[in-house]
């Protein structure tokens, strides 16, 4: 395919929207999964609410400061959603304002689940990170858990490394699929180190709440 003078011989992707049919090809493996229920609350200087992390029966809270609001994250692991649910907005409540009593006149501004965003949070990767004139990095090749905060670097590591071994190949008009196998063979072993200390990190997590 060509546009202008330009030949396109490599499509990069970093974005994880192509994850879903690759992982039908090349295969997926799941980590580990958990899902977080956001809502707004009020927030008033007289609260006594400091923005952190917060643990208590088996769930995280999280809460950050917003400019009038408190962002409340209600996690817990993945497949519990339908059971929490179906205890209601009562149960929820209730369940936060045990965790952080200091919410707990916050949370009465919620009343519909429509004020509840749910997120589903996963780690993962691709069993393969290429095809032919393909190559996947960043969160198109493995999802990180938020847990530690290392997506993003490891994103900018994993594009240094293909700079450096696909970016001569391509200039010198000498890329083969090898190019793109080193680059995953590279990356895999420090991706697999960190999504195994994010699980145990979060199962420590539950395990002390």
């Amino acid at each position: 395919m060509c546009y202008g003078s330009v030949s396109i011989r490599l499509y990069i992707f970093a974005h994880n929207n192509l994850r879903t049919a690759l992982a039908l090809r090349i295969g997926l493996k799941l980590i580990y999964a958990f899902t977080c229920a956001r809502v707004l609350i009020p927030r008033h200087s007289s609260d006594g609410i400091s923005p952190g992390g917060y643990v208590g029966g088996g769930h995280l809270l999280i809460v950050l400061e917003r400019t009038d609001e408190w962002q409340i994250g209600f996690v817990f692991l993945h497949g519990r959603f339908r059971d929490i649910k179906a205890n209601g907005l009562v149960g929820v409540k209730n369940e936060v304002g045990a965790i952080l009593p200091a919410v707990q006149d916050g949370m009465s501004a919620i009343n519909e689940w429509k004020d509840v965003a749910v997120l589903n949070v996963e780690s993962s990767r691709l069993a393969k990170w290429y095809d032919q004139n393909l190559l996947l990095i960043g969160d198109a090749a493995h999802v990180m858990s938020p847990v530690g905060g290392v997506g993003i670097n490891y994103a900018i590591q994993a594009a240094i490394v293909m700079a450096g071994i696909v970016g001569p190949a391509l200039l010198q008009n000498s890329l083969t699929e090898s190019h793109l196998a080193k680059v995953q063979k590279k990356r895999i072993w420090p991706t697999r180190v960190v999504q195994w200390f994010q699980g145990v990190l979060q199962k420590r997590i539950v395990r002390a709440a």
